[in-house]
């Protein structure tokens, strides 16, 4: 299992790519071709435009994805994983990635507080209700700083 490209519209201060949905479904063509029996998955972003983003690729290379990746940065906007779970009846809806990220105070609480307990518990029971078939914990094996990485 694979995604073309974490977070595809987002520059990042580490190593990245940016690719327009064009892009991406160009990308997803020249991996299926080498890997004709990996899961791909598109999108690896959040939900917010999910459905919009899925819709432009899918429409260039239909039956090429296993499914549509996302992340949960944009808060809760599980009507996105609904609609899309109708939409796209044949793609996996997996969640890839979600962190208690100390950049902002959008979700007050330290690492192991009982907050983001409740961050992730509300997630994971909304996001499965709403369709998703699989929600990854990516960064379970990071130290509390967030580490070991370049970063900072």
């Amino acid at each position: 299992m694979l995604t073309v490209q974490n977070e595809p519209a987002a520059k990042q201060v580490w190593e990245s790519c940016l690719y327009s949905p064009e892009e991406e479904g160009a990308m997803l063509r020249c991996l299926k071709e080498k890997n004709e029996d990996a899961e791909i998955y598109i999108h690896d972003h959040n939900r917010d435009n999910l459905r919009e983003r899925a819709h432009k690729i899918l429409s260039l290379c239909p039956h090429l994805s296993s499914g549509i990746a996302f992340h949960w940065y944009d808060r809760t906007r599980f009507s996105e994983i609904e609609e899309a779970c109708k939409e796209f009846p044949d793609q996996r809806l997996i969640f890839t990635e979600g962190c208690v990220e100390t950049l902002t105070n959008d979700f007050p609480g330290e690492m192991g507080s009982y907050s983001s307990f409740l961050r992730y518990l509300e997630n994971y029971i909304r996001d499965l209700n709403s369709g998703c078939t699989l929600f990854l914990d990516w960064n379970l094996f990071l130290d509390p700083q967030g580490g070991p990485n370049h970063v900072g």
